[in-house]
């Protein structure tokens, strides 16, 4: 009797163990997922950033859209009389900052 109370004390132990590895192994999936399309996104902008603000290209509003989405941060759209800018440098720092604190 002693030995099928243990025997079971030890699969619910290990039952336990393994639910909670996958767990954590599909959060660490999802991070990873999130960090390589952060920098994706945050790739795209930054190089319009240096070269042309006046890309509205679908790269680039779907990239600010997921910034938008995924940091609750609106991007502060400019612009004049030549046309609008859709995000602006302080928007990429905003964004930059917002990564580096809630990156695991």
């Amino acid at each position: 009797m002693k030995q099928k109370i243990s025997l079971i004390l030890i699969y619910v132990f290990l039952l336990v163990n393994i639910i909670a590895c996958n767990g954590q192994q599909t959060t660490m999936k999802k991070g990873n997922e999130l960090d390589s399309a952060f920098n994706h996104n945050y790739t795209i902008l930054n190089s319009i950033a240096q070269s042309n603000f006046f890309d509205t290209s679908t790269a680039c509003k779907s990239a600010i859209e997921f910034m938008e989405k995924t940091t609750a941060i609106k991007a502060s759209k400019d612009g004049n009389y030549f046309g609008a800018i859709l995000f602006t440098r302080k928007d990429l720092e905003k964004w930059k900052e917002w990564y580096d604190k809630h990156k695991k």
